[in-house]
């Protein structure tokens, strides 16, 4: 039996399918990737995570994430809940930052609850509020608290930090979300501290010598995510005049930076603050003066 795939050929009821066989399909695909076996745009578009361009990050270069236990979000019904993210300047939560720094997202099935905001922390050291809200009822869930410290760009091999070449400042790149809790001494005052929401989660400890369950206490948060810049970037992509195969490179760029920006701007931000991104495409080729 022959192997086959189908293509859809019509667009109203009783239309016919038209049957190709798999091995066209595969001769299709091959011709589309034979760009990659180029030894140069193969070197040029391979490497390992810490080489590869952060799309996302030029259109969002600021953003934060946290990840909840699977289990914790089953638990407390966290699904679709909205997140509301606020920053402060001082670590007793009292001086808001304002409207740049608020961001409204849902939780996702994931586990997810991003925050993306416009401003820039003028201190090394800033104050993360979470908060967890039924969107039906506006009523809250949880509060989570976190202590976000700024990182600087270093070398490769992590013994000095990377200088501005103009000015002459350390370069900021991201950075450590550390959640911290609410805790109330004996005299009344609140005070925070570097804790961990924990939840409590029936499990088996030792399943080679027993089957019974015992309670234990189990971390809210999985993971978390920072992404954060204070610069824009600019990107230069020069590709030899006599050899034009390397242009496509450039294009399979600009579109993929054209669909995650439009992608990810109109369900992250209201259209008011659609972020965007620039794009000089320099044609020297073809005409002695550049066409933008």
């Amino acid at each position: 039996m022959k192997v086959v795939c189908t293509v859809w050929t019509g667009g109203k009821d009783g239309d016919d399918f038209k049957v190709l066989p798999i091995g066209i399909v595969y001769g299709i695909a091959i011709t589309a990737m034979s760009f990659f076996t180029d030894p140069t745009i193969s070197t040029l578009t391979s490497g390992t995570p810490s080489q590869n361009a952060d799309l996302p990050g030029m259109s969002f270069p600021r953003c934060f994430g946290v990840r909840f236990h699977p289990d914790f979000l089953e638990k407390y019904h966290l699904i679709g809940m909205q997140a509301r993210w606020r920053s402060y300047a001082d670590k007793d939560f009292k001086k808001d930052l304002g409207k740049d720094f608020y961001h409204e997202d849902l939780v996702s099935r994931e586990g997810w609850a991003k925050y993306y905001f416009k401003g820039k922390y003028d201190k090394d050291i800033a104050y993360c509020k979470l908060e967890i809200v039924n969107p039906q009822t506006d009523m809250l869930i949880r509060t989570f608290y976190f202590q976000f410290r700024k990182s600087y760009q270093t070398s490769l091999d992590a013994r000095y930090y990377v200088e501005d070449p103009i000015l002459g400042d350390k370069i900021v790149k991201n950075g450590v979300l550390i959640e911290i809790r609410k805790f109330k001494k004996k005299d009344g005052t609140i005070v925070f501290k570097k804790a961990k929401t924990s939840f409590d989660e029936e499990k088996i400890i030792d399943v080679l010598s027993t089957t019974k369950r015992e309670r234990v206490k189990t971390a809210a948060i999985t993971q978390t995510m920072v992404r954060y810049s204070e610069k824009p970037k600019i990107v230069f992509l020069v590709t030899p005049p006599h050899l034009m195969k390397y242009a496509k490179l450039i294009l399979i760029l600009l579109k993929q930076l054209v669909d995650l920006n439009f992608d990810k701007s109109y369900m992250t931000k209201s259209e008011d603050d659609l972020q965007c991104i620039q794009c000089e495409v320099v044609n020297f080729a073809v005409y002695d003066e550049a066409i933008v």
